[in-house]
């Protein structure tokens, strides 16, 4: 629910792995269990493209803030 940069977050319910990518793009720990065996390609394949995800996820944010300052000073001009 809540963590900081560098905390290790426990996920005892690992299924598609969401919460551990999430954790990785934002630069948290996840220590994640999964009882079922047949999650585990699916994890690894998702785990593979943290990285090009992580990319995306900052990428669009920025997009996004430039826009949301752009659209302010634009108000504030007027």
């Amino acid at each position: 629910m809540f963590s900081l940069r560098e905390d290790t977050r426990l996920d005892p319910f690992l299924g598609t792995g969401t919460a551990t990518i999430a954790a990785m793009a934002t630069t948290r720990n996840s220590i994640g269990v999964e009882i079922d065996p047949n999650f585990k390609k699916h994890l690894f394949l998702r785990f593979r493209n943290v990285i090009d995800f992580s990319n995306e996820v900052l990428e669009n944010r920025m997009v996004s803030h430039l826009s949301f300052v752009q659209e302010r000073s634009k108000q504030r001009a007027d």
